[in-house]
Parts: C-alpha cells; structure tokens; sequence
C-alpha cells in the first residue's frame, strides 16, 4: 500500500478542472506537464534537485492533485499550490491543518541547514 497525498476540494460540485490546473501550471515557471503524459507535472525546482535524483511527479487524477511518497518540500510547494487554487491538502483520511504545514515548512528549513553544513573532514570519519 502507498502513502499518497492529494490537494482536493471536499465538496463534489466544486472540483478541480483541468483548465485549472493548466492555469495553476502556467502562473509557476517551477511546474511543468509531462510531454509523455498529459495528467503527469513536474515540478523542476526541488531544493535538492530532486527526491533520490528524480524529478518530483504530480498527478491530476480523479478531479484532484495527488503525490505518491512525497518528501517535505513536495509537501510544502502542494500546500502553496492547493491555497493558490483554494483548496485543502490532506491524505486519504483528512484535510491537514496550519500546524502541519508549519511543521512541514520547519522541517524543510532544517534539511536545508543541515545540507548546507560544510565540513572539511572526508565522509568517511565518523568522529
């Protein structure tokens, strides 16, 4: 089973269209369709330049966006893409709230201090 998270509107009659989306995509230089995929975005400006050295893919499925195994920065940027469009992002149970997106945008700050660290010492020396 995946973990899964997907920006959405809780009331069916007010989904998220395609021309939506495509609007979303073409007000963020960092969003991207997939050429091979119409449903599949990619956001190219992940701060690390990716999850495991692959672009992050989002997917417009179901009348929402959705993630699978997203890391904290996809998080962060799905929350700043659902409030663009007025709409709420959560997993398969819920809707999360402000405090999860304060913690998510905390954490983001201390992945990317600790990866700015510089050390002199060879990785390999533990101590």
């Amino acid at each position: 089973m995946g973990y899964q998270i997907h920006i959405f509107r809780p009331k069916e009659a007010n989904v998220i269209s395609y021309e939506e989306l495509k609007k979303l995509i073409d007000s963020d230089d960092s969003l991207l369709l997939s050429e091979s995929n119409i449903n599949e975005i990619l956001w190219v400006n992940h701060p690390l330049g990716g999850i495991d050295g692959h672009t992050p893919v989002l997917y417009f499925e179901e009348k929402r966006i959705s993630s699978r195994y997203p890391d904290e920065f996809v998080t962060k940027k799905m929350f700043d893409m659902a409030q663009q469009i007025n709409a709420a992002l959560g997993d398969d149970e819920e809707a999360f709230d402000d405090n999860y997106r304060l913690e998510i945008d905390e954490s983001c700050e201390n992945i990317l201090r600790r990866n700015n660290r510089k050390s002199n010492k060879p990785k390999w020396k533990f101590w």
